[in-house]
């Protein structure tokens, strides 16, 4: 390749480099690191020095320090890797995740090293994944759906209460738990979550998988976006129909009662 060829090449690298938000680290065959990008303070939390020169920094985590030597053993042998995530220390003592990338250069001997600071994107899975298990141990039914009414999440209390699993549940229409002559009542909520209104509790009817009656107690709000625009709509279900039914035992109970009364009294 001509020189000047080489040269450009070699200054552009270096360009998208140093705006890049991404950590760029080359490595020599030894594992000694010669070149640390601008990014190493924001991305891992150490300057340049305290990379530069080192082979194995002290920093990763000692339950990831297997697999990342075995990974660098991969990508000396040939072997690209996307996307490898571990832990280190950053200089506050505080943990970080990365994403590393990583290519060997056979030419130079080299390896390229490209990281990514992943630590609020875990934070936000570990924080997801404690939601989805604390909204699983409910027993009411919460029922997400997009503005359209398509569901989007379906939790256990809605499958024991409606009879659908989450497969079946996911993607659907939400009036698949209404009959038709209700259809308009659902019209009418959907209407006033979009209006920016919250529905803090109505009771209605519903039909479960088996095509069965459900009297519930339903409470809906609207999520929106830092602009106002409402993205998703949330209900939670209480199914009630045992409870009404009671009720309904109840009063029958009480109306015979006052008919013999009377019916005593002539």
């Amino acid at each position: 390749m001509n020189k000047d060829i080489q040269l450009v090449i070699k200054e552009v690298f270096k360009s998208v480099v140093e705006i890049s938000t991404d950590l760029t680290i080359i490595t020599n065959s030894e594992g000694i690191n010669v070149y640390v990008s601008p990014r190493c303070k924001d991305v891992i939390g150490y300057d340049e020095n305290d990379i530069i020169g080192k082979i194995e920094p002290e920093f990763i985590h000692p339950d990831d320090k297997a697999k990342c030597k075995d990974t660098w053993n991969r990508v000396i042998a040939g072997e690209s890797i996307q996307k490898f995530e571990y832990r280190i220390f950053d200089n506050k003592g505080k943990i970080r995740w990365l994403s590393h990338s990583a290519k060997h250069i056979v030419s130079s001997d080299n390896v390229i090293n490209i990281i990514q600071n992943i630590t609020k994107q875990k934070q936000l899975e570990e924080n997801f994944e404690k939601s989805a298990y604390i909204i699983d141990s409910i027993t009411d039914a919460i029922v997400i759906t997009d503005t359209a009414g398509i569901i989007s999440l379906w939790n256990i209390g809605a499958e024991k209460i409606y009879g659908y699993s989450k497969e079946e549940a996911l993607g659907k229409h939400i009036s698949m738990l209404f009959r038709d002559p209700d259809l308009p009542i659902l019209n009418d909520i959907i209407s006033k979550l979009m209006e920016g209104n919250d529905i803090p509790g109505i009771e209605l009817t519903c039909i479960n998988k088996n095509k069965n009656d459900i009297r519930i107690l339903l409470s809906l709000i609207s999520i929106k976006k830092p602009d106002g625009t409402i993205t998703e709509l949330v209900g939670i279900t209480k199914d009630i129909s045992l409870r009404k039914r009671a009720e309904k035992e109840l009063s029958q109970s009480q109306k015979m009662r006052v008919i013999g009364q009377l019916a005593g009294g002539i």
